[in-house]
């Protein structure tokens, strides 16, 4: 199991973002959270197998074209909590 943290900028808040991340992530297996940032970023905290993390990825890329993702900062490590779901957090 991996722990993928993702920042995600540009027009990500007042869209759909985190309720589109939910569902993605839900879809492909893995749990964790999703939530806005005071600067105007996402945070994703997702945990699960590399190619589902890789399949959640290809789906926000796909749902969100560029004209709403600027810049996605991507990194990977060892959980070191373990979530039981995904949520969206406030």
């Amino acid at each position: 199991m991996l722990e993928m943290n993702v920042i995600v900028s540009g027009n990500v808040q007042g869209v759909g973002f985190r309720r589109a991340v939910k569902s993605q992530a839900e879809s492909v297996g893995v749990v964790g959270f999703v939530r806005n940032l005071e600067n105007g970023s996402v945070e994703i905290c997702a945990q699960g197998q590399k190619e589902h993390l890789d399949q959640l990825l290809e789906l926000i890329k796909k749902h969100f074209s560029a004209k709403y993702l600027q810049d996605m900062k991507i990194t990977f490590c060892a959980p070191q909590i373990q979530f039981k779901d995904f949520r969206i957090e406030r």
